[in-house]
């Protein structure tokens, strides 16, 4: 991985497989550091639970909703996943 510098509180993220992505304050479009953690953490979980249920049948759709509750420190969060899967039932 490799973070280049674009402007003041801009950057680009390039992984080795040259894909790209923006980095700031989370102003405009750029995801902000803590969007792009639990961008990670509902992309562990979908991959994980779309391994799983694909083996058995294709969802019609599937979205994961990850929303952070802040505590009174706002150094201290919770994650909270929300998934929702549609398709025909399994077999």
């Amino acid at each position: 991985m490799r973070l280049e510098r674009i402007e003041n509180s801009r950057y680009t993220a390039i992984n080795e497989r040259g894909g790209k992505i923006s980095i700031g304050t989370g102003d405009g479009t750029d995801f902000s550091p803590v969007e792009l953690l639990l961008v990670s953490i509902g992309g562990c979980t979908a991959v994980d639970v779309d391994l799983l249920t694909s083996r058995r049948a294709e969802p019609d759709s599937f979205e994961i909703v990850v929303t952070i509750v802040l505590d009174l420190n706002p150094a201290l969060f919770l994650p909270m996943l929300n998934s929702d899967m549609r398709g025909k039932p399994f077999a």
